[in-house]
């Protein structure tokens, strides 16, 4: 019999040990040894805590306050959002995603260490979230002249406000 690598030195490193063992025995110690565990991601729930986040700097990089995320997410009707890699997360938190991608323009992978997702789960989320908004409020801005709160003058007030 070949001598083993020593990586680690338990029973299985011992020789005589498989004098009595079988064949199919020796085998299957061997590929329970080397069966690799289930990947566990660091990410599973996610990094961000916006409570450890401050005041300021969450104004900052998603242009909201934290006390009004809960209630846009519920205006927005977000649900609960499955990425295509099989990545479940909160309304609240593909929300967080959607707000930071439109306040910057950030590549993917500048996301990544912030939200503690892949950018590919990062893309498919954002792209999920902004496909409910727009399937649930679209037809709000299918026709803007059809709105007794929204007049020519009111628009001309909101676009010098926000410039």
């Amino acid at each position: 019999m070949p001598p083993l690598r020593r990586r680690r030195c338990n029973v299985l490193c011992d020789q005589p040990f498989y004098l009595d063992l079988s064949w199919t025995e020796i085998e299957d110690l061997f590929l329970g040894c080397r069966a690799p565990g289930q990947k566990v991601w660091k990410s599973a729930g996610g990094h961000i805590d916006i409570n450890k986040i401050d005041e300021q700097a969450f104004r900052r990089q998603f242009r909201f306050y934290k006390e009004d995320l809960q209630v846009l997410t519920e205006a927005l009707k977000i649900p609960i959002i499955r990425s295509s890699q099989g990545v479940t997360m909160s309304g609240q938190e593909a929300l967080l995603m959607g707000l930071r991608r439109l306040a910057y323009p950030n590549r993917w992978w500048h996301l990544e260490p912030l939200f503690g997702r892949h950018s590919s789960a990062l893309s498919n989320i954002v792209s999920q979230l902004f496909g409910h908004i727009d399937s649930t409020f679209g037809h709000l801005l299918a026709d803007v002249n059809n709105h007794s709160w929204l007049s020519l003058k009111d628009l001309e007030e909101y676009s010098e406000v926000s410039t």
